[in-house]
């Protein structure tokens, strides 16, 4: 248990490093240089078009369930068996700033899930099992969201690292191994924008991490509600 709040203590410190170094991206981001007034005419003014700037900065939440594809597992033997996974919850924090079309930025996601059994074994079949495998990551985000007025569609493409903690027990054995992987994900949502500055998305996500020591890379979908404020 000792080794378990001391992985996680990490991963939380690690997250917290990442979200500081990228606090000066948001700052310039909200406001590159206020390069959007130096090109306006004096006689500029927003009454002059009808509309007002089109806000470009948005903070997402998403919170959604996690349906983890069966990895494996490898044994002292070295022969690998079938890891049976459960439903899980996906917790998730973002950034991005839009260029056009397109968009940039940053998010936070938190996973978690449980092991049910193992399987595949020879001659006994599969065994029940208990243990979880949670994950926090830091990611770069891209985007594409064309314009269909107040409907949305928006599709992304998300790199970064994880650190993941994965457990496992059988019976009174118990083996627990953490390590930060690669992690990536591809996404796509369908919403609608209730005001220029709300939006919900409902959202599919599939998921990749790297292998953690004997447990394999984990694969895994997410269906969840996002919330944008957009400014």
């Amino acid at each position: 248990m000792g080794l378990e709040r001391f992985e996680l203590f990490k991963a939380v410190l690690i997250l917290g490093v990442n979200f500081a170094f990228c606090l000066p991206l948001f700052a310039w981001a909200a406001n590159p240089f206020e390069s959007d007034l130096v090109d306006r005419p004096a006689n500029f003014s927003i009454a002059d078009t009808g509309k007002t700037d089109e806000a470009r900065n948005s903070f997402q939440y998403f919170l959604g369930f996690v349906l983890p594809k069966d990895g494996s597992f490898q044994g002292a033997s070295g022969d690998r068996y079938k890891l049976e996974n459960g439903t899980g919850v996906r917790i998730q924090l973002g950034y991005s700033r839009k260029f056009g079309q397109f968009s940039l930025g940053v998010t936070f996601p938190v996973e978690s899930f449980g092991h049910k059994a193992l399987s595949d074994i020879p001659i006994i079949g599969s065994l029940p099992a208990d243990g979880r495998k949670t994950s926090i990551g830091c990611m770069l985000k891209s985007g594409w969201q064309p314009d269909f007025g107040d409907w949305l569609l928006k599709t992304e493409l998300n790199i970064g690292v994880a650190q993941v903690m994965n457990q496992l027990s059988l019976g009174s054995r118990s083996v627990g191994q953490s390590k930060l992987v690669f992690a990536y994900e591809a996404g796509l949502g369908f919403g609608y924008a209730w005001s220029n500055s709300f939006q919900t998305l409902v959202r599919y996500n599939f998921l990749g991490q790297g292998d953690v020591g004997r447990f394999d890379k984990s694969l895994s979908h997410a269906i969840g509600i996002e919330l944008s404020s957009v400014f």
